[in-house]
């Protein structure tokens, strides 16, 4: 919750500070696609080029066969996020024109679209992850096929295989949802109910993270039969499996002549599958916004993006997007600290706020001496140092914070209200001793040691509840 605050905060003042810097980069339309991953493209893009480009940055809500439609016609939008080209007919052609320019495969390591089935149903059934098993017996997976949106290249493509397969005759409804977002919800629901379900998705994404599917057996890709499938008038549809997928960041030509600095920019800005998948998990734990998940990427992975930037870029914008970051913290802290002293004037004070307090002074030290330092090696805004090393540094520290807020924030609560501890009950005794060596333990372990089970985002919520459970078990019965 408090990364989610402090990202918030971040992305307010970097949208303020886009005006400013206007002059230095004309106007400058990006795409966000309808889908997570690419839309967490346009906002980390949108925060680069905005601090670092002083570009006037106009976000356009689009999919991939209007944007590219739009595009051929009219020569914008400017940039094309996450443009999946193995499944999109029309962007070959639109490069041999000279319209669009490809940058770079901004998924690292591509990206995968299939049909899937839910891991539980494989396993009760394990004949479902053919195709000729789900024609055996449709109403296993429940006689339907969850598609993508209509405007997705995909619906397309889809369309033309269940055609070629003879679906509908076979006994299989094909269900077309209406925004990638239902699409997502009704896997989150089948899990939910352990109950059938099949259809189209692909990665990275963080619902096949959470929710583990498997890939259905279907015909060997063929990639002749692939390019008609993606033609909606493709007059004889065959049965192939999607191909590895490429995909990349596309400019208009005109942008690539005219804004040089920000398309070599825009060349660098990759993500593993890895990265990407951290990130939309961290979304959809924290039930964020795209941007918010954007700075959540800025300040998690100081390490990958700093080498992005050109250096004037990298001056200009490093200092701007860490700057609510680290005052953030130390706002939090005085006012802490303004509180702290109320309450002990009043006799107030408890083993709670203690713990609480400890904690809260620990995260604003994390910020400045250690993560702020290590990420201005990161990012290279001071010279020397191994920027692996310090952005690793960077996230144990930040993983720690975020380890410490659940119990923090549980402290500073249960000081006037936890029944039996409330205001002014006696301060000391082993339980509060106890309480503070875990946490001075687990300090000490973020300034040099390993993120253990905090690697992942579930990781490190799962053991701050965990922690939460320890301080109240440690104040409560020692």
């Amino acid at each position: 919750m408090k990364l989610k605050m402090l990202a918030a905060s971040a992305a307010v003042a970097l949208s303020f500070g886009a005006t400013s810097a206007s002059a230095d980069c004309g106007k400058v339309s990006i795409t966000e696609m309808d889908w997570a991953s690419s839309a967490v493209v346009t906002a980390v893009a949108n925060f680069l080029m905005s601090q670092g480009y002083g570009c006037d940055v106009q976000v356009v809500p689009s999919s991939t066969v209007p944007a590219l439609t739009s595009l051929a016609e009219t020569g914008e939008p400017d940039i094309l996020t996450e443009v999946w080209a193995n499944s999109t007919p029309s962007y070959e052609p639109l490069l041999a024109a000279g319209k669009l320019v490809e940058l770079t495969s901004v998924l690292s390591d591509g990206g995968v679209e299939a049909w899937w089935i839910p891991a539980y149903l494989a396993k009760s059934n394990p004949e479902l992850t053919t195709w000729d098993g789900i024609m055996a017996n449709p109403a296993a997976v429940g006689g339907k096929f969850h598609d993508c949106p209509s405007g997705w290249a995909c619906d397309i493509i889809n369309n033309n295989n269940l055609i070629a397969a003879g679906a509908e005759a076979g006994g299989l409804e094909r269900f077309q949802h209406g925004s990638g977002e239902t699409l997502q919800t009704s896997i989150a629901a089948a899990y939910a109910d352990k109950a059938p379900w099949f259809g189209y998705y692909w990665a990275p994404t963080a619902v096949l993270g959470k929710y583990p599917m498997v890939r259905v057996e279907v015909p060997a890709y063929n990639a002749e039969a692939h390019a008609c499938n993606g033609d909606v008038d493709c007059a004889n549809p065959s049965f192939s499996a999607y191909p590895a997928a490429k995909v990349v960041t596309a400019v208009s030509g005109a942008f690539m002549d005219r804004e040089p600095e920000v398309a070599a920019l825009l060349k660098n800005v990759t993500f593993t599958n890895a990265q990407m998948g951290d990130v939309l998990a961290w979304r959809l734990d924290n039930n964020a916004s795209y941007d918010e998940a954007a700075v959540y990427f800025l300040t998690t992975y100081t390490d990958v993006w700093g080498d992005w930037l050109g250096a004037d870029a990298k001056a200009k914008l490093a200092p701007s997007a860490l700057w609510w970051f680290r005052w953030g913290a130390m706002f939090t802290f005085i006012t802490g600290v303004i509180l702290l002293g109320m309450v002990h004037g009043n006799g107030q004070l408890n083993n709670y706020i203690i713990v609480g307090a400890t904690m809260g002074t620990l995260m604003a030290a994390n910020v400045w001496m250690i993560i702020w330092p290590a990420q201005k090696i990161a990012l290279g805004i001071v010279e020397g140092g191994d920027k692996a090393a310090a952005g690793a540094k960077a996230l144990l520290a930040s993983r720690t914070n975020t380890l410490f807020s659940a119990p923090m924030a549980f402290g500073m609560l249960a000081g006037p209200h936890y029944p039996g501890y409330g205001y002014g009950s006696v301060v000391g005794g082993t339980g509060l001793t106890v309480a503070l060596v875990i946490v001075l333990a687990l300090e000490i372990n973020g300034l040099k040691g390993k993120q253990g089970p905090m690697t992942t985002v579930n990781g490190v919520i799962g053991s701050s509840l965990v922690l939460t459970a320890v301080m109240i078990a440690a104040l409560n019965l020692l």
